[in-house]
C-alpha cells in the first residue's frame, strides 16, 4: 500500500498517527506514575517505621516452640513477635477463649532467659486453637458482641505488654 503513494503521504500519515498514539500513551503512563508517586509519598509520610526486627512465633495453650527454634532465632539476632492463639469455636462464633496469662508470661520469661526479646504481641484468632484458620472467612453471628470480646482480648494483651515491657501490641 505504501508504494501506491510515491510521495510517501500515507507513510507520513501513519507515522504521525503512531507517534501521536505513542505520545498519548506515554503522557497517560506519566500521569498514572505521578499519581502513584503522590499517593506513595503521602502514605510514607504518615508511616512510622518500627525499629524492631522479629519473627512470628505462634503459641497455643502450653505448647512451646522447640529448643531448635529458639536457637535459630537467637542465631539470627532478632526478637519474637509473639502470636498467642485466641480460640473461637467456629467461623460464626462470637465468644473467645484465651490462653492463660501464666502460659503467655512463662513464654516471655523463657524467651528472655534465652536472650531473645519479645518485641510485639499479635493475638491470632483460630478455630480449635489452630493457626491454620482461614481468617477472611470469620463472619461472627453478632458483630457487636464479637468486637466487644475482641476489645477485651486486646486489653488483656495490652496489660501483658505493659507488665512485661513489650513495646508493641499489634491490633488486627
Amino acid at each position: 500500500i505504501l508504494r501506491l503513494y510515491e510521495d510517501g503521504t500515507l507513510a507520513k500519515i501513519i507515522q504521525e498517527q503512531v507517534f501521536e498514539n505513542l505520545t498519548n500513551q506515554i503522557n497517560q503512563a506519566t500521569e498514572i506514575l505521578d499519581n502513584l508517586k503522590a499517593e506513595y509519598d503521602n502514605f510514607t509520610d504518615n508511616v512510622k517505621i518500627v525499629p524492631y526486627k522479629s519473627i512470628s512465633v505462634t503459641i497455643a495453650n502450653s505448647n512451646m516452640p522447640s529448643e531448635e527454634t529458639f536457637r535459630q532465632i537467637k542465631e539470627m539476632g532478632i526478637g519474637i513477635t509473639l502470636c498467642p492463639m485466641v480460640n473461637i469455636e467456629s467461623y460464626t462464633a462470637t465468644s473467645m477463649s484465651l490462653m492463660s496469662k501464666d502460659d503467655v508470661k512463662n513464654f516471655i520469661s523463657y524467651s528472655k532467659g534465652k536472650g531473645i526479646d519479645v518485641t510485639m504481641i499479635k493475638p491470632h484468632l483460630g478455630i480449635n486453637w489452630s493457626d491454620g484458620t482461614y481468617r477472611p472467612n470469620i463472619n461472627p453471628s453478632d458483630y457487636a458482641v464479637f468486637l466487644q470480646n475482641w476489645k477485651s482480648v486486646l486489653l488483656h494483651y495490652a496489660q501483658i505488654c505493659q507488665e512485661e515491657n513489650i513495646p508493641v501490641l499489634c491490633i488486627g
